[in-house]
């Protein structure tokens, strides 16, 4: 008896945080796009994306690295950042952002460098 109140408080304890926590979390959205070499017309692989905030600390908080293909993928919620490509040939390319919810993913397209 003793464990089925144990079992119903933790599991009404976990729902309970659970619906608080769901609208913390936000919609996430997707950015996508292709990197590609400027001299050469070639689609450049494992090229560094990221995306800082704007504020001043400039926090990183989405990394990837393009696939073979030169493309990437980033999830991440609302607001304005700075979209950071990172290369070998070409240093580094900073942007700015701005994920403003009006579609699920947004599709930067080809990306020439």
């Amino acid at each position: 008896m003793n464990n089925r109140i144990y079992l119903l408080l933790f599991l009404s304890i976990f729902l309970f945080a659970w619906m608080l926590s769901s609208p913390l979390f936000g919609q996430q959205y997707v950015i996508k796009g292709t990197i590609v070499d400027s001299l050469s017309q070639e689609k450049l692989f494992y090229v560094n994306v990221g995306l800082t905030i704007t504020d001043s600390t400039a926090t990183m908080i989405c990394y990837s690295t393009t696939d073979q293909e030169g493309n990437f993928s980033l999830a991440t919620r609302k607001g304005d950042y700075h979209l950071k490509l990172s290369y070998a040939s070409i240093g580094a390319i900073v942007r700015p952002l701005t994920i403003d919810g009006s579609q699920d993913t947004l599709d930067l397209g080809t990306i020439i460098v």
